[in-house]
């Protein structure tokens, strides 16, 4: 799992979510019409909110970063921290419920759908927050909680409980989740969910 160590600037990191999400939805970009059609999207709205959130977070503008945090729980619905560091590419599907703490760290072209939810966790072996990789994809209500590490290209399942390290590709599913099988690669970026 790889994080870049500079983080690009702010209107980069906002094209890229917009290009993640344009891939996702299926929209040409950047196109004449790719801007009114992502404009349109709660998901790309609650991203760009974060993003000046944590913008505002890192450069001592604390008051406005708490501005933008609460808009986005108000108008939105979606709980996402300032203080996280997430990489370049984040689309949300459905930003309702989603969430997530201050210490959570996520690399780049992560998707996730309708409330995901990341989170600390009491167990003694597990203390912290998630650490997620690049190129993940968290379908509807999936949970991640403690310190847990998300590997490479992982596809969590609808519903999934993350309490222990996911490998690289790995496809998990269940309360506990559990490994049912693995992606191949040339299923990560594809929009090919593979046999979940």
């Amino acid at each position: 799992m790889s994080h870049a160590a500079l983080e690009p600037g702010l209107f980069a990191l906002i094209r890229s979510d917009l290009e993640a999400t344009a891939r996702l939805k299926g929209v040409r970009f950047p196109s004449a019409g790719a801007y009114a059609d992502l404009l349109t999207i709660p998901g790309v709205w609650a991203v760009l909110l974060f993003r000046v959130a944590h913008f505002c977070h890192t450069h001592s503008l604390r008051p406005l970063s708490r501005l933008c945090y609460f808009a986005n729980v108000v108008l939105f619905g979606a709980d996402l921290a300032p203080g996280a560091r997430v990489g370049p590419g984040l689309a949300i599907a459905h930003p309702v419920f989603c969430g997530w703490g201050s210490e959570l760290e996520m690399g780049s072209n992560v998707i996730l759908t309708g409330g995901v939810r990341f989170g600390t966790a009491a167990r003694p072996d597990k203390k912290g927050h998630p650490r997620v990789g690049n190129d993940v994809f968290f379908l509807d209500a999936a949970k991640v909680l403690g310190g847990v590490e998300i590997g490479d290209g992982a596809l969590i399942a609808s519903n999934a409980l993350v309490l222990d390290d996911v490998p690289p590709l790995a496809i998990v599913v269940g309360q506990p989740a559990r490994v049912v099988r693995y992606r191949d690669e040339s299923e990560v970026g594809s929009g090919d969910l593979g046999e979940v």
